[in-house]
């Protein structure tokens, strides 16, 4: 979730946080947790992004670049989100990767590559795995998982 803001000189943003955990994207260990819909006011200077994960999803990342040609030769980092202090619970998340080439974005093509990637936590134990389609662009480009945060 991206809280912007939208008025000319604002330096803050109300932003309604749903029920559950959702953790800052840029620093994990904030997190606002919540059993029901609140309204928050957050910091906005120009500098700051307000991004949030939700609990039980799985966000690839990958490093910036000068051009979006760089970044997309970086390794990928998982964010792994599950809802603060659970001692069971699983996440899903997915990423299409295609050459960047073509105009239309669809397997079969022989040019992309689509990932579902899954995590589950159990007494303190995360395990994480993923289900590839037509790996065969990712492995080519040496698109590498380098880093999992949960």
């Amino acid at each position: 979730m991206v809280s912007p803001v939208l008025e000319q000189n604002k330096t803050e943003v109300k932003a309604l946080f749903l029920p559950g955990t959702w953790y800052n994207m840029f620093d994990m260990t904030q997190a606002v947790v919540s059993d029901e819909p609140k309204y928050l006011t957050l910091d906005a200077p120009l500098h700051v992004i307000n991004a949030h994960l939700y609990q039980n999803a799985i966000i690839p990342m990958q490093r910036g670049g000068l051009i979006s040609k760089e970044a997309r030769k970086t390794p990928f980092s998982l964010i792994v989100a599950f809802p603060m202090r659970a001692t069971d619970g699983e996440a899903k998340g997915k990423l299409f990767l295609d050459d960047d080439q073509l105009p239309e974005m669809k397997l079969g093509n022989g040019y992309s590559t689509y990932v579902e990637f899954f995590a589950t936590v159990s007494q303190g134990k995360v395990k994480v795995w993923s289900d590839v389609q037509e790996s065969k662009v990712a492995l080519d480009q040496g698109w590498t998982i380098e880093k999992i945060t949960c």
